[in-house]
């Protein structure tokens, strides 16, 4: 009920990222990913059980009420286990919550279900989030973009390992890596 109404009022639900000392709960999946994104704003995946309504919101880069810019930050997510799909991107007021954009994922691989068991972590890539203005008329229309950095397995699976070292031996794959 509480859900149904953050997303009635469009505010970002957003999952609190696990603490990197966090211990591991065979029960629970884990979806991490890493992010390089500029300050002030809020930006989030919209991932979505496939068959269901319900929204998890990953932080591109840790979430709080004064973004900083990061640089090839790791975040993770605790989530049940199933099988997701990531929809959107949102941008979102970081103090209110209030989602201001929501977009389609148009990647074709980042957009395909993808499976995650209890106790293990999918990890979604490497992300860049990039602003840029466009003048129409007498207006500057500011734009976002989330657009992958391809990395290999090895690489994201060092990144999670330095940020979540419990994580670090989890079975482990990657939506958006190379071999």
């Amino acid at each position: 009920m509480a859900l149904t109404a953050l997303l009635l009022a469009g505010c970002a639900n957003v999952q609190p990222v696990l603490a990197p000392t966090a211990a591991v709960d065979p029960a629970s999946a884990y979806l991490a990913g890493t992010f390089t994104r500029m300050k002030g704003r809020g930006f989030a995946f919209v991932v979505r059980p496939v068959g269901q309504e319900v929204e998890y919101m990953m932080s591109l880069g840790e979430d709080t009420n004064l973004p900083t810019a990061v640089t090839d930050q790791t975040v993770a997510i605790k989530l049940p286990p199933g099988t997701y799909t990531v929809a959107q991107w949102v941008t979102y007021n970081p103090l209110s919550k209030e989602i201001t954009t929501r977009r389609a994922i148009t990647n074709s691989v980042l957009n395909q279900p993808f499976t995650v068991k209890g106790g293990t972590v999918v990890h979604l890539g490497r992300y860049d989030v990039s602003q840029y203005n466009q003048r129409e008329g007498l207006n500057t229309m500011i734009h976002f973009r989330v657009q992958p950095r391809v990395g290999t397995t090895a690489e994201m699976q060092a990144a999670l390992a330095r940020a979540y070292p419990n994580l670090a031996a989890r079975p482990f794959q990657c939506v958006l890596c190379t071999r």
